[in-house]
């Protein structure tokens, strides 16, 4: 059963949530980052355009060239059942990672980071209690979930002071939205 990359067990990409990956001729040849978003909520006005670069800064900014994710905004209700399903946690959560290169079958296709699911009513709630943009917290959970996709934890505190300094210093790469 996958589990999210929230501890260091091993996971998977969701069954029937990964986003396809539309990839040309031209693309295969080229070995390019692949970013896949998709916006499964309506509550919050998401510019998906803003979240690819973004996306795509925070790949530049860990050294990712080749690499494919998939990144989904869902809604709170959304995020709760995978998290209860995944984690036994009948609660939303802001970020869920679900990597593919944990496990044994991270062999397959190694440039498949794996899926962020982020939900887009939590990160508003949080950037309201933060004091600052949407867009900011967004790009916040996007380092987060993809760090985690990297193997970054932050269930001890060591792992967790690593797991911090790496997204403090690509969010200090990126900048904010």
């Amino acid at each position: 059963m996958p589990v999210p990359s929230t501890s260091s067990s091993p996971g998977y990409s969701i069954p029937g949530l990964s986003i396809p990956v539309r990839r040309s001729r031209k693309n295969r040849e080229r070995k390019r980052v692949e970013i896949s978003i998709r916006n499964r909520q309506r509550k919050e006005r998401l510019e998906v355009r803003l979240m690819r670069r973004v996306v795509e800064r925070i790949f530049a900014a860990l050294g990712l060239q080749t690499q494919e994710v998939s990144i989904l905004f869902a809604s709170d209700r959304f995020v709760r059942r995978l998290n209860k399903h995944y984690r036994g946690i009948d609660l939303p959560t802001d970020v869920l990672a679900f990597s593919m290169r944990e496990g044994e079958w991270t062999d397959i296709q190694p440039q498949v980071l794996g899926d962020v699911v982020i939900s887009v009513e939590t990160a508003a709630r949080q950037a309201m209690e933060m004091g600052h943009s949407l867009d900011h917290e967004l790009t916040i959970l996007l380092v987060n979930g993809i760090v985690h996709l990297l193997g970054y934890d932050h269930m001890e505190k060591g792992d967790a002071e690593r797991m911090q300094a790496r997204e403090r210093a690509v969010l200090s790469e990126i900048g904010s939205p």
